[in-house]
């Protein structure tokens, strides 16, 4: 049987072993003493074969189009997967002045009008999806509570009446999430959350302070600490959200000591992100400060923080992939406008939800789907990210996503076969 090496493995090198990673079938081996060319070597020959190789995808027949079936069994499948996830944009307030973000806090609150809106953009669609997920997002989202309570409410029954599971998001700085508040949404499902805590109490102070400019970082701790003890809320998933400058990363041993208490509970997840320049007045205080997910020095901070739970702790196609060139994928603005993404500062209005509940759209909404870059054809990490990392844009860190596949391939317990 003629046969060659896929062309979407990754290849790492530990010690005199070689680690093969397929990103196509999310599968990896470790074959003990060998090298990429004694491996091409064995395959090479005509009458080599090895059912584990085939097995983990690594090898294929000579006469398969990778490219054709990639195309056809994955990424059409992930855009037309089978959940309606809904990103509100609560408010364009913040009660925070974060010298990073990009947004103008000018205000505005979604009105009730508007989530009844969604309401009925959901009971319309709900029999099409097997799931409904909402993220409460902002602005800062705990400042509406108020508005969105009932909202939350009625979708948790209509879910229960159509038998659909209910997902509920916040992406939240935590301030106002106290044990009554976190109880409340607890209640109703809001059960996952995005916290950001940036690193030491000093670094966070300076670039995430108060709307009056005093300090926030022991409130939010407090908040963590809280959840951290009520055992009771056991369904809850915690992501503590780190923007890392270069200067946060070169002082880590003396602030990682803050997020040990949270690493021996599994609600507890470390996102650990770099500050990026998406606009704003005061981005360019942190010019010299800007590094990258794919510098060696912020791979430097995860290996320093390796006894947490990352994200990355697990990886499959689509990994890299925008959640938000899904077909059920929709982001709603404080004023019904139907957003590409939730970066409501960039210039993407693509509809808007009508007071019946119908989603009008303009034609950029079908360009969110297409796979328009030719660069991506026949990539390594093509069935990881698809060129779509960006709903918005061609934008593939094909560096980051080979060092993040490392990084993940580093921590497994991998089978081992001898050629």
């Amino acid at each position: 049987m003629k046969n060659k090496l896929s062309i979407y493995n990754l290849y790492f090198t530990f010690g005199n072993d070689l680690v093969i990673y397929n990103s196509m079938s999310n599968n990896y081996i470790k074959i003990n003493n060998c090298t990429i060319e004694k491996l091409k070597t064995f395959v090479a020959q005509d009458d080599y074969y090895n059912s584990d190789l085939f097995d983990y995808g690594i090898l294929t027949e000579l006469n398969n189009c990778e490219e054709k079936l990639l195309c056809d069994s994955t990424y059409y499948s992930y855009i037309n997967n089978n959940i309606l996830a809904i990103t509100i944009i609560t408010t364009r307030a913040c009660n925070f002045r974060c010298q990073y973000c990009p947004q103008n806090h000018n205000g505005g609150f979604m009105e009730k009008e508007i989530y009844n809106r969604i309401y009925k953009f959901i009971l319309k669609n709900i029999t099409d999806y097997s799931k409904i997920k909402i993220t409460l997002f902002g602005g800062e989202p705990t400042l509406a509570y108020n508005n969105y309570s009932d909202f939350l409410d009625k979708t948790n029954d209509l879910c229960k009446f159509y038998k659909r599971k209910f997902e509920g998001v916040m992406i939240s700085n935590g301030y106002l999430l106290n044990k009554e508040l976190i109880k409340k949404l607890y209640k109703k499902n809001i059960t996952q959350y995005q916290i950001t805590l940036d690193g030491s109490k000093e670094n966070h102070n300076s670039n995430r302070p108060f709307i009056d400019s005093t300090n926030t970082f022991d409130v939010i701790y407090g908040n963590l600490l809280n959840i951290l003890h009520s055992k009771e809320l056991k369904h809850l998933s915690i992501a503590i959200r780190i923007n890392c400058t270069k200067e946060l990363i070169d002082n880590i041993d003396n602030w990682i000591y803050l997020y040990e208490p949270f690493s021996t509970d599994n609600r507890f997840l470390i996102n650990l992100g770099v500050v990026q320049d998406r606009g704003g007045e005061y981005i360019k205080d942190f010019s010299g400060e800007l590094i990258s997910e794919s510098d060696d020095i912020y791979f430097m901070a995860k290996n320093k923080l390796s006894n947490h739970n990352f994200y990355e702790n697990y990886i499959n196609k689509n990994y890299f992939v925008c959640k938000d060139v899904s077909r059920g994928s929709y982001t709603i603005d404080v004023d019904g406008k139907i957003r590409s993404c939730s970066n409501i500062y960039t210039d993407n209005v693509i509809g808007y939800l009508n007071k019946f509940g119908s989603a009008v759209f303009n034609k950029r909404k079908d360009l969110l789907y297409l796979k328009n870059n030719s660069d991506c054809k026949g990539c390594v990490v093509e069935p990881l990210c698809h060129g779509k990392t960006c709903a918005l844009k061609t934008n593939c860190d094909k560096n980051s996503i080979i060092r993040t596949v490392e990084s993940f391939i580093m921590k497994q317990s991998i089978n081992t076969i001898d050629l």
